[in-house]
């Protein structure tokens, strides 16, 4: 909503409502170096999920206990061209560098409904159904590979984890673990190092895949 030429009465309301707003953040901030846990006693642990490198310092400032989720797609978007896989990779490398030996998850390209690269639009009239996400990556396997290598080269670099978005079938998994091994033999090729013990996952977030 936007407030065309507001009188004083309104802007004493809203610079209240600032100032109200400001003071739960400090609040918040005393937080951040809690231990985070149900009144049980059960530990949490409150991670960060993020769409750019930079978004990272926000996750330290806020105390997170890793990032939770990076949506790596955000590098393809609003550009012309794909990101190399040297550019790929200092996007990685740095938030693992920044986190300091916390957890760094990363979601493959998840592209499609909402999103999707330029000229690249293949979704169909229900993209939530057509070629999205790990299909759209498997349907593009250099892609998938250029960006699977830098993910890998980065691993070295911290806790990075491996996450497989809209996974729907068997033959997917088995389709992107064999993508995942091919890449591991390329930089082997180059003696190129990486996390040998990298963890992989799945996003269990269709119907199908939780039926099967």
């Amino acid at each position: 909503m936007l407030i065309a030429n507001p009188g004083a009465q309104v802007l004493e309301e809203y610079q209240r409502l600032r100032s109200k707003l400001d003071a739960e953040r400090q609040k918040l901030k005393h937080l951040r170096t809690s231990r985070s846990a149900t009144m049980d006693g059960v530990a949490v642990e409150l991670q960060a999920n993020i769409e750019l490198p930079q978004d990272v310092v926000e996750a330290n400032e806020a105390g997170a206990a890793g990032i939770g989720l990076f949506r790596s797609e955000f590098l393809f978007l609003n550009r012309d061209d794909l990101p190399s896989e040297d550019e790929q990779f200092e996007a990685y490398r740095q938030v693992a560098d920044a986190m300091h030996g916390r957890t760094v998850t990363i979601r493959t390209l998840d592209l499609g409904a909402d999103k999707s690269i330029n000229g690249a639009d293949r979704g169909g009239p229900n993209p939530a159904l057509g070629l999205r996400a790990i299909r759209f990556c498997l349907a593009e396997p250099q892609m998938f590979l250029t960006q699977l290598r830098a993910i890998l080269r980065a691993s070295r670099h911290g806790k990075i984890r491996l996450l497989i978005p809209m996974l729907a079938h068997a033959h997917e998994i088995e389709q992107t673990l064999g993508a995942v091994r091919l890449a591991k033999e390329m930089l082997d090729d180059h003696k190129i190092p990486y996390d040998r013990r990298i963890q992989i996952g799945g996003m269990i977030e269709v119907p199908a895949a939780a039926l099967s």
